[in-house]
This record gives structure tokens, C-alpha cells and sequence, in this order.
């Protein structure tokens, strides 16, 4: 029981991790394309695509450390096998996602 409790835990967050850290690639190209295309857009265009995608950017990183941090401590929690934080831990994620958006 309390294995699978850790599973479930530790595959979560590789899948928010994961997904914050794609987001955090692909608007990196995203970025550097769009710094690089002078004849698409005009400059007040580029400007506006590049600070949009600089703030989703450092928003996925955001989500990206707490979710490191998150990963920290429940393998903290899972080593010292205190179920009950574990049990907290997994419900907590979508929470410490959002804090990781709201600190982005």
C-alpha cells in the first residue's frame, strides 16, 4: 500500500515536472526564433511575441523548481516513511503547481 502511495507520488510530479519543463523548451525556441525574424514581424510586434514568451518562459522554470522542490521533500518524507506526509504530499502538487505559476 504504502509503495504504491510513493509510486503514485514520484510519477506525478515527474509528469508535472516534465510538462513545465517542455512548456520551458519549446518557448525557448519559441524566443530565440522570434528574437532572430526580423522581416516577419514589425518591431513593436517582436517585442510584444518576445515578452510574452519570455514570461511564460520564466513561468514554466518557476513550476520547474517548486516541482524540484516538491520532489525533494517527498523523497525526504518517503526515506523517513512518514505515510501521513506522503498522503499530504500528493494531494498538495496541484497546489504547489499553482504557487510555482502565481510566483512566476
Amino acid at each position: 500500500q504504502e509503495f504504491r502511495v510513493r509510486n503514485r507520488l514520484f510519477a506525478r510530479q515527474l509528469v508535472y515536472l516534465g510538462c513545465a519543463d517542455i512548456v520551458l523548451a519549446v518557448t525557448l525556441v519559441l524566443l530565440s526564433v522570434a528574437a532572430h525574424v526580423d522581416p516577419v514581424f514589425s518591431r513593436s510586434t517582436r517585442s510584444v511575441v518576445c515578452h510574452s514568451l519570455g514570461v511564460a518562459c520564466f513561468v514554466s522554470r518557476m513550476v520547474s523548481v517548486v516541482v524540484e522542490a516538491h520532489i525533494a521533500v517527498g523523497t525526504a518524507v518517503a526515506w523517513y516513511r512518514k505515510m501521513k506526509l506522503v498522503v499530504c504530499l500528493v494531494r498538495s502538487l496541484r497546489i504547489v503547481t499553482l504557487l510555482g505559476v502565481a510566483w512566476g
